[in-house]
């Protein structure tokens, strides 16, 4: 299991870093072509705009794993440890089907967009909006990991949390 977590986690942060080079060099050439040349690139803004929302969907299968997403937590963390654990965990499960009805809506959009092409790129739009489906499949597979193995999520260290045991 720590193999292909490894694997995966290579996978997931090479990718970001390439969209994120292929986003930052685009614009960078863009910005440059269009004031000193007065020649923009036609496609710029389009493909680093496809190069964002993959490096979002890819770094958010990768902060599900640690649940590191953006949460509420100042009233849980007061609960004592056995409802505190059963909150977190209807939490997980709720955030699971959700992540079931958006993948499942993703798909349904990619597939009815093989056709569409994107205005500057001229590529099918079924490729771009593929991020959200590849980031609702692994968040999902991320997110049932931690249902099943809750020992997987890393714990607060108490030194970075306050005094009333909420996080800082």
């Amino acid at each position: 299991m720590k193999k292909v977590q490894a694997i995966v986690d290579k996978l997931l942060y090479t990718l970001m870093i390439l969209l994120f080079i292929t986003m930052f060099s685009v614009t960078t050439l863009n910005v440059i072509m269009r004031y000193f040349f007065n020649a923009p690139i036609t496609y710029a803004v389009e493909l680093s705009r496809y190069c964002f929302a993959g490096v979002i969907y890819l770094g958010a299968i990768y902060v599900m794993r640690d649940n590191g997403h953006i949460g509420l937590d100042i009233f849980v963390n007061k609960m004592p440890t056995k409802m505190r654990d059963t909150v977190n965990l209807c939490g997980r499960i709720l955030v699971f089907f959700f992540l079931l009805i958006f993948t499942w809506q993703a798909i349904k959009m990619t597939l009815t967009s093989i056709t569409v092409k994107s205005s500057a790129m001229q590529i099918p739009m079924a490729i771009p909006y593929s991020a959200m489906v590849v980031g609702g499949l692994g968040m999902m597979i991320e997110i049932a990991l931690n249902i099943l193995h809750p020992e997987r999520i890393p714990q607060l260290d108490p030194d970075i949390t306050s005094e009333e045991g909420g996080a800082l």
